[in-house]
């Protein structure tokens, strides 16, 4: 008996319009992250676990609630709002006065694609870190 390779042709484009649409309507978000300036982001422990490194840590061995509340002590709500919607859609818009911020508090988090040694090499450099 032979075997079939059986494709779903359009799953990329299916998948990032779902997490697109998780991201925006907050639908099934099972975890709450709070910036310094203590704005609520509702969010999904999966998607932040494929993301950054250290918050799949916590999840996985510090976290026993099914819905837990994170304080993000030193992360403003711009700089959070960016990096989750760099962990939603592989990319954020940030601004050049806030760049630097935002590679620190990714590198904090250990967010993945982001891994540079010295947030400000990229400035530095102008290296495409976005």
């Amino acid at each position: 008996m032979g075997a079939y390779n059986i494709s779903w042709t359009s799953f990329d484009e299916n998948l990032k319009d779902i997490i697109q649409r998780l991201h925006d309507t907050k639908w099934l978000s099972d975890v709450t992250l709070i910036s310094d300036d203590l704005t609520e982001f509702p969010a999904h422990k999966f998607i932040l676990c494929a993301g950054s490194n250290k918050l799949h840590q916590l999840f996985s061995s510090k976290i026993e609630t099914s819905r837990p509340t994170l304080y993000l002590k030193g992360i403003h709500d711009q700089q959070l709002q960016a990096i989750l919607q760099y962990l939603y859609m592989g990319k954020a818009n940030v601004t050049e006065e806030n760049l630097q911020d935002f590679l620190i508090n990714a590198k904090e988090l250990e967010i993945k694609g982001l891994e540079i040694k010295d947030p400000l090499d990229c400035l530095e450099t102008k290296y495409e870190c976005i």
